[in-house]
């Protein structure tokens, strides 16, 4: 319920097995933002105020809807 924003990442499906959830999600070109922090030698503070107020953007919009994360972290912030 939350795909009405678009900082949210689509979910198309799941699959479930004994052990594991397989989740079929929408195409993120950029790849996770650990990884563009990790790949540029230095992450202008232009940039990173960009991405903070994204991501409050999308925190905001999940608290609205009742959802919490509980695990927002570059390693699960996708671009």
């Amino acid at each position: 319920h939350l795909s009405g924003h678009s900082g949210v990442v689509t979910l198309h499906a799941v699959y479930e097995e004994l052990e594991f959830f397989h989740l079929v999600m929408e195409f993120c070109s950029e790849g996770r933002l650990i990884d563009q922090m990790v790949k540029e030698d230095q992450y202008s503070e232009q940039r990173a105020a960009n991405v903070v107020k994204d991501v409050m953007l999308v925190i905001k919009y999940c608290h609205e809807m009742g959802v919490v994360h509980r695990d927002i972290k570059p390693e699960n912030i996708l671009l």
